[in-house]
């Protein structure tokens, strides 16, 4: 099949490998904990929204539910997704008015499990002033009696990790106790907002539950989870010991992507506003508790990035575990943690053109985002020729796009220029370094939009802006997404400082009233960082604006205490 391109539409996708499939299931093993008379009580895992609208990448708990019941139910109490543990759904009816009463009455949970920070928190009541900030819930020192958030707090056990804690909440509402916590110099583990340790996850449980007494009155316990165990006897996170655990952690990061795993029928638009997506991020080395190793998915496929260093077992045993996986096949992209050294990344032993384990993808394959197709080549060196973790940010530029000029630059395989012209801009500029990215861009476009008035410039981004400039060329969006490093024979671009230049640059040729989407993949620079430079670039221009930062999509938690690797800026005009 060498040359040809496959374009499964995603109900082919889903038919072929049920196997793979069934991994991003919607509920995981024993999530249940009670279910009967109209209510369901789900013990749920850290980093899953319980209602829609905090995100669709994990796939709020709601759209689980009714996925595997076919009903429409209601969540009277969210659980925050950071927190873990019991939260309860009613069918609509007398359980729905019972649980609703409940909630507006107080809380339906009534004994938490945390883990603080350090060894400061001790057995007594705490009272606060509880109230909102810029920053969240704030917790103040207040006078007898005029406290609205009151919680009983008990010691249970003592670790290098932290002090586990007993919470009752007396007075107010669950959403005090990390402001509380804080307070009282205990913040939460994984709390890094409040200065608690860093964590993979908020140390905090929803452990009891008691129903109302209309709907039997049965209380719901469940046992701490083992990540919360396993941290108090370390000060860190410990890594996975075993391909067991390796497999235990992966699938449950697979299942925190149900979200963006939902099969739909192509051209068709959800509830929350998104189409078929068949490439994504399964799991994030660190972010997801397995050190070493980055898993993405592109249709039937997986492509396994490893850092051999970081692997707490071997590769080949990791490799074996994922083709047991059920994908038509397994790539490998062997990394390092500085790569500047390599020479050629298409080299056998760092990126294989076939896959090591099942069978091989054809060359040119496409995956869909969102509804949008793209080609893609996972046997191509470390890259595919897509960015899974800019998918937020080509569909911001869908949406920024429709009646205007769009310029790309460090383009390589267009992905951005394909969004744009979907979204329905009037024409595109693509610019790159790269003759052979631009040859694939070229076709990308083609292939996802047809013909149009798309145009693609070989040579260095930075003279390509002066010649526009001089030109007179104005674009109503404008893209930049360089490497941290890149030499050309008309400039040599290092990230940092250097940021303030590129943009100002970039809008040198931005008309008035449009946007400039920049990103920088510069781990070595902070979010505050970024911002600055854009700000700095933003005065130098003189014109009115204001600059935004976006976080990266769900799917790419980052490492814990770290901060995003992807920085996501936007300058808006006017």
């Amino acid at each position: 099949m060498h040359g040809q391109s496959v374009h499964l539409l995603p109900e082919a996708w889903a038919m072929r490998h049920e196997v793979l499939a069934s991994l991003f299931a919607p509920l995981g093993l024993n999530w249940l904990a009670l279910e009967g008379d109209g209510v369901v009580v789900v013990d749920k895992p850290a980093g899953i929204a319980s209602i829609i609208g905090e995100g669709h990448g994990s796939g709020d708990l709601v759209s689980r539910l009714e996925a595997v019941r076919g009903e429409t139910l209601r969540c009277p109490q969210p659980l925050d997704a950071a927190c873990s543990g019991l939260v309860v759904f009613a069918q609509a009816g007398k359980a729905s008015k019972a649980l609703a009463a409940a909630a507006e009455g107080g809380h339906l949970v009534d004994r938490w499990l945390a883990l603080t920070t350090g060894r400061r928190a001790v057995d007594g009541v705490l009272e606060h002033r509880v109230e909102k900030s810029g920053r969240g819930l704030v917790a103040k020192e207040c006078r007898r009696g005029a406290a609205n958030a009151v919680t009983r707090v008990r010691v249970l056990e003592r670790g290098p990790g932290g002090t586990l804690v007993e919470l009752i909440v007396e007075r107010g509402r669950p959403a005090q106790l990390r402001a509380q916590l804080a307070a009282a110099g205990a913040p939460i583990v994984g709390d890094r907002e409040r200065g608690g340790a860093a964590a993979r996850r908020l140390m905090l449980h929803a452990a009891q539950m008691t129903l109302p007494r209309s709907l039997g009155g049965e209380t719901v316990r469940r046992a701490e989870p083992d990540e919360l165990l396993a941290r108090i006897a370390s000060a860190q996170d410990a890594p996975p010991d075993s391909i067991r655990e390796i497999t235990v952690r992966l699938r449950s990061a697979a299942v925190r992507r149900f979200g963006l795993a939902r099969v739909r029928s192509a051209g068709t638009a959800a509830a929350d506003g998104t189409a078929t997506t068949t490439a994504f991020r399964v799991a994030n080395a660190e972010g997801d508790g397995l050190p070493g190793l980055a898993l993405d998915v592109y249709g039937d496929y997986l492509v396994a990035h490893l850092y051999p260093d970081r692997l707490p077992v071997t590769e080949d045993q990791v490799l074996d575990a994922l083709g047991g996986l059920g994908a038509a096949g397994v790539y490998v992209k062997r990394r390092r943690a500085q790569s500047n050294d390599l020479v050629d990344t298409r080299r056998d032993d760092v990126a294989p053109a076939a896959a090591v384990r099942g069978d091989s993808a054809p060359d040119e394959l496409v995956v869909f985002e969102e509804g949008v197709p793209y080609l893609t080549r996972l046997g191509d060196g470390l890259s595919t020729g897509l960015f899974l973790d800019q998918r937020d940010n080509r569909r911001r530029v869908r949406e920024w796009a429709r009646g205007q000029a769009v310029l790309n630059l460090f383009a390589y395989t267009c992905p951005f220029t394909v969004a744009a012209a979907v979204g329905g801009a009037t024409r595109t500029v693509s610019v790159d370094a790269a003759g052979p990215a631009l040859d694939t861009g070229r076709a990308n476009v083609e292939h996802a939009a047809g013909p149009g008035a798309h145009e693609f410039r070989k040579g260095d981004a930075f003279v390509a802006l002066d010649a526009a400039k001089k030109r007179g060329e104005g674009f109503g969006l404008v893209i930049v997404d360089p490497p941290t490093h890149s030499t050309t024979r008309g400039s040599r671009w290092t990230s940092g400082k250097a940021w303030v230049d590129l943009a100002g640059r970039c809008l040198g040729v931005l008309a008035d009233g449009g946007k400039l989407l920049a990103c920088s993949n510069d781990r070595r620079m902070t979010q505050r960082v970024f911002r600055g430079h854009l700000e700095a670039a933003l005065a130098a221009d003189g014109r009115r604006g204001r600059v935004r930062l976006y976080d990266p999509p769900d799917d790419f938690p980052p490492p814990p205490g770290e901060g995003a690797h992807l920085k996501t800026g936007v300058i808006e005009l006017g």
